[in-house]
């Protein structure tokens, strides 16, 4: 061989080997760019690969490829991933998956493919996850796929127990759509344009317990019969009416999500059920009663169930039998009810939580048989109290209706109750008669009447919201008895809170909020309230902070946008021991006196605001400036000055009442007699504070001097 030939077989060979180094380099890379989550788990997510990288660890049983841009998937893809079990391809582009893709995956249970492609190339791509014979968890969601794709790749699948068919474009669901796939659990159909669905689709999945159908166009649910399903959502779509035909089987519904539709009647459901959390809001319904809308139901209820003309006593016998006596929490918020029948809610010995916010409701009312002994509407027999009475309730929210009356019975229908939000109505709290006073713990209401509601005596009562209710006066000692930790008086313009008002509060109370009531000092006389952690005084017309203000172990304050020109400087001093936040932005702070700002940023106290604050000069209140600036310049003395001047009043006033004394004991001296002043008692007043941060009190101090 002559050395010309032989030099460009070694050149060849030479190159042939550097190009071999120089792609198992590369696939080293991009395998190196990957993040080890912990021992046999791989991400590779968001990297921009075109596809899956080699010389994966054999080894793997998770691996993220998602948000990259894979659009091919083939046998050599996943040669060395024989252990994997979970796969996440979701959000690449793939479109088209080789008949053996999944050949090497026999391990298989979860695999992702949630937003790609999958409506291209359907038949040749569902043929190819046939091969997946232990797969248990399937996402499509997000592939453009339609109701017959769909079908197509649900072939065959026995094994598959969840399933995401999400944000898809599916109109239809057919009976023979999950036949192949008997073993599923749940199913997720959301975001679809679902406007039928056959009968029999579900019946035959025994296995199935969750079921979201939510964000469809569904108009109705005529003949509901899945026995075996836990939790059901139909949010969102377009239902006027739900039916359960009336039969003796065991429900296992647990959970129904009926929330956002166009529900009418309150929906017939199973006589006998586990139902627990049932969600109504957002619906059109105005009466959970026939009453004259009886004919109107029944007729329409024939023509959506398409059965025989049903007499009236089997329409209403669907309503009167059914029970709910598992029903934990019901939300019939937003609805269009202006009276609520409280008989309703018999038997619901397991409720814990009503929402029946953002109504018209104006009263409730009660419904006694004649065969019950005969009350007033104020006052229920006691036969009847008892069998509506609601033991569990202990959340009951009524926010944003037209309330201006709450019957006397209304709380003694929930003993435990601990949460009630009324803001937004149009109720007054009832006054307490004088002889509260005189008869200590022997209250009495001034009357029982339809002008105001009694919160006095609710003993398990701990948070109550009356914002916006335009309450004039909360009179003294209204809430004698019910132990409140929060309180919200919130946006009651001028409202005045009477001296005591909140005394029997005094060592419960965490939380109070009278922001924007456009209150003066005087509508505020807060008492000494030991627990308060949070306060909000925003948005009213102060000039200062109330005096009993210090005693409160603070955690947050907010006094943005009142009339203050400082902070009582040993009220903070107390404060800073426990106050982490406060907001003070849009007061008219002298700019001279800010020692309680000192206090406050050596205590490191989060001023959230206190960039946006501002001061003012006593020379020169137009002129607004920055809180955090140097004032040294126009204040040159600053508290100094200030302590000086205070200190300088006291000695005159001693001086004063030292020559008071002095001046008394010489005119009711006898004339000639000598004067001889000895030992006496001197009495001047100062502010001084409790050890314990209490409010400030003016005390008595005896002092001795000798003329």
């Amino acid at each position: 061989m002559t050395p010309s030939i032989l030099t460009w077989l070694m050149l060849l060979h030479c190159s042939c080997i550097s190009s071999t180094f120089g792609s198992s380099s590369e696939q080293y890379a991009n395998q190196s760019i990957c993040h080890k989550r912990r021992f046999q788990e791989l991400s590779c997510s968001s990297l921009n690969l075109s596809s899956v990288p080699n010389y994966l660890e054999s080894g793997l049983k998770k691996l993220d490829l998602s948000n990259n841009f894979i659009r091919t998937l083939n046998e050599e893809s996943t040669a060395t991933l024989r252990s994997l079990q979970e796969l996440d391809l979701s959000f690449n582009r793939l479109d088209l998956l080789t008949r053996n893709a999944w050949r090497n995956l026999v391990q298989l249970q979860s695999l992702n493919l949630t937003g790609n492609n999958l409506d291209r190339n359907r038949k040749r791509n569902s043929a190819a996850l046939q091969s997946l014979k232990s797969l248990k968890v399937l996402e499509l969601s997000q592939n453009n796929l339609n109701s017959d794709t769909a079908a197509l790749y649900l072939k065959n699948m026995s094994s598959l127990e969840h399933l995401g068919l999400a944000r898809n474009k599916l109109t239809k669901l057919s009976s023979e759509l999950f036949h192949q796939s008997p073993n599923l659990e749940s199913i997720s159909l959301e975001d679809n344009i679902i406007v039928e669905i056959d009968e029999g689709t579900f019946e035959g999945l025994k296995r199935l317990r969750v079921l979201n159908l939510a964000f469809n166009s569904l108009r109705c649910i005529s003949d509901f019969q899945l026995k075996q399903l836990l939790t059901l959502n139909l949010s969102r779509n377009s239902i006027e009416f739900f039916v359960t035909s009336e039969n003796e089987d065991v429900y296992q519904l647990e959970t129904l999500d009926l929330s956002y539709n166009r529900l009418l009647y309150f929906p017939l459901l199973p006589k006998r059920s586990a139902l627990q959390y049932l969600y109504l809001q957002n619906n059109e319904m105005g009466s959970l009663t026939l009453g004259s809308a009886f004919s109107e139901v029944r007729t329409l209820y024939q023509e959506i169930t398409r059965l025989d003309t049903p007499n009236s006593k089997t329409v209403f016998k669907l309503y009167s039998n059914t029970t709910f006596t598992n029903l934990v929490h019901l939300d019939l918020s937003n609805n269009l009810f202006t009276s609520f029948p409280f008989h309703f809610l018999h038997d619901l010995i397991a409720l814990q939580h009503l929402n029946l916010s953002d109504n018209c409701l104006q009263n409730f009312t009660l419904e006694e048989s004649a065969a019950e002994t005969q009350a007033t509407p104020e006052r229920p027999s006691p036969l009847f109290q008892k069998h509506i009475l609601l033991p569990s309730m202990r959340t009951l929210d009524l926010h944003s209706n037209l309330i201006h009356y709450l019957p006397p019975w209304f709380f003694e229908l929930l003993p435990q109750i601990e949460r009630v939000n009324l803001g937004k109505n149009s109720l007054q709290p009832c006054a307490i008669s004088h002889a509260f006073a005189s008869n200590g713990p022997a209250l009495q209401n001034v009357s029982h009447n339809d002008d105001c509601v009694d919160f006095s005596g609710l003993g398990t009562l701990k948070h109550l919201d009356l914002r916006e209710n335009n309450i004039a006066v909360l009179f003294p000692h209204v809430f004698h008895r019910t132990p409140l930790v929060s309180l919200d008086l919130a946006g009651n313009t001028h409202l005045r809170i009477a001296t005591k008002a909140l005394d029997s509060l005094a060592s419960t109370l965490q939380e109070l909020s009278v922001s924007g009531n456009l209150m003066i000092n005087s509508d505020l006389p807060l008492p000494c309230l030991k627990e308060l952690r949070r306060l909000d005084l925003s948005n009213n017309l102060l000039g200062a902070l109330p005096p009993q203000i210090g005693c409160s172990p603070l955690v947050e304050i907010d006094v943005r946008n009142n009339s203050l020109t400082g902070l009582d400087v040993p009220a903070v001093t107390c404060w800073s021991r426990s106050l982490q936040t406060i907001q003070l932005s849009r007061n008219s702070f002298s700019c001279c006196t800010l020692d309680w700002l000192r206090i406050m940023q050596e205590s490191k106290v989060d001023i959230n605001d206190l960039e946006d604050a501002v001061c003012f000069y006593q020379q020169n209140y137009t002129l607004a400036v920055a809180l955090t600036r140097d004032h040294s310049q126009e204040c040159p003395h600053g508290a100094a000055a200030e302590t000086t001047f205070l200190l300088g009043l006291l000695i005159v006033a001693v001086l004063l009442i030292t020559a008071a004394v002095v001046i008394g004991k010489l005119k009711y001296q006898k004339p000639g007699t000598s004067v001889e002043l000895k030992s006496n008692k001197v009495a001047s007043f100062e502010y001084t504070q409790d050890i314990d941060c209490g409010p400030k009190v003016a005390k008595l101090n005896l002092f001795e001097t000798e003329t």
